[in-house]
């Protein structure tokens, strides 16, 4: 994934899902924040900005990626690294039993998540 569309993404859930503060975050414009979002839609192909919404997925996996050690053949970007997340992410659907009930800045911060 390009670097300014995860940054995007990152600032985006940080600020609650939120536009125009992702937008004076990265000193872009919301149009660009949209364009951005929108990319990462067809890259991750889920939704973003659209019920329903991967938000949910995105969150699971960045909390796999944080509790989890990656070896360091998937440390690297690419193919094995994404399938290593998906393996992840399969498994945290396999064993929650909860309903999220926090704000996604809840989920970003470590020392709250």
């Amino acid at each position: 994934m390009p670097a300014h569309i995860g940054e995007t993404l990152t600032a985006w859930l940080r600020l609650d899902a939120r536009i125009e503060p992702t937008a004076a975050a990265l000193s872009i414009s919301t149009s660009a924040v949209r364009k951005r979002l929108t990319h990462g839609e067809a890259l991750l192909k889920r939704s973003l900005l659209r019920p329903p919404s991967a938000v949910h997925d995105l969150w699971l996996a960045r909390h796999a990626l944080r509790h989890i050690p990656l070896s360091r053949a998937e440390e690297k970007p690419g193919a094995r690294g994404l399938a290593e997340v998906q393996r992840r992410m399969e498994h945290l659907y396999a064993i929650r039993d909860f309903q999220l009930q926090q704000p996604a800045e809840m989920f970003l911060n470590p020392r709250l998540g």
